[in-house]
């Protein structure tokens, strides 16, 4: 029996019993340890697909108001598991004839795929289990689809092994919607209880809140729908701001690439 399995025995022993029946714990715990490990990378869904971005960059001001400081939006095609990104809007108006033609689509980031990688991110899915406490909270409805709310908030005195786990894992509380036909995560929100200090120039500040969500395409795979986040930034010289980033998903289309060999034969 696996260390995972043993705390998975353990958290099933604490999940609270509500008075609607509630489902066995351990696939909704481990879609949840699952999605934490690869720290909410969606590449390998996302390739074979095209869609449209659109990135919001603003800061909340203290009248609670947002003030919106750049919206880009791009197009994004995968190719070999690369996400490649092309610029074509910002602030709200389509780029110029000229400034589109200049565009090219350039790689967003790297999905890890080597060894090391890997090996890294099961150590990160062990970390959940072991600086985590997950519980059962109730059943709601996302999307018109049945989902198990999974509470997670971190353990006294947990000794992470990934530095992930002890920067960001032992920092958040929250809160899972876990598919309860898919057991997947289509929702989920967190909060900080801990700041950041790990920067000499500029610190964020406990309180910072996440939610994202995901939406099942075509009844066939379950692709982010949107990303939305605030955090209270703090100046070695004592300024703070609070940010808004949302990232939005739309458009998707789905495409086949194929390869078409013909042979030839020879008369000798």
């Amino acid at each position: 029996m696996t260390i995972s399995n043993v705390i998975l025995i353990g958290l099933v022993l604490q999940a609270p019993i509500s008075e609607q029946a509630m489902p066995e714990a351990p696939p909704y715990f481990d879609a949840l340890r699952q999605h934490l490990g690869v720290e909410y990378r969606d590449g390998s869904v996302l390739d074979r697909y095209t869609y449209h971005l659109k990135g919001t960059l603003g800061e909340i001001e203290k009248n609670g108001k947002l003030k919106t400081k750049e919206v880009k939006e791009y197009d994004i095609i995968y190719k070999n598991g690369l996400p490649m990104r092309k610029l074509v809007s910002k602030n709200g108006k389509p780029l110029n004839a000229k400034d589109a033609e200049e565009q090219k689509y350039e790689p967003v980031r790297r999905e890890p795929n080597t060894p090391e990688e890997i090996v890294q991110a099961n150590k990160i899915a062990e970390d959940v289990l072991l600086v985590l406490n997950l519980k059962l909270v109730r059943r709601e409805t996302v999307g018109n689809r049945p989902a198990i709310v999974v509470g997670f908030s971190p353990r006294a005195n947990a000794k992470p092994l990934t530095s992930y786990g002890k920067e960001f894992l032992s920092r958040i509380e929250g809160e899972a919607w876990i598919d309860e036909t898919d057991h997947v995560v289509s929702r989920i929100s967190w909060r900080f209880l801990k700041g950041s200090s790990g920067n000499p120039v500029l610190n964020a500040e406990k309180g910072g809140e996440t939610n994202r969500e995901w939406l099942k395409f075509r009844d066939e795979v379950w692709l982010p729908a949107s990303s939305e986040s605030r955090s209270t930034l703090r100046f070695f010289f004592g300024k703070r701001i609070l940010i808004f980033r949302k990232v939005e998903y739309s458009e998707y289309k789905k495409f086949v690439s194929e390869t078409t060999i013909k042979v030839i034969e020879s008369l000798n």
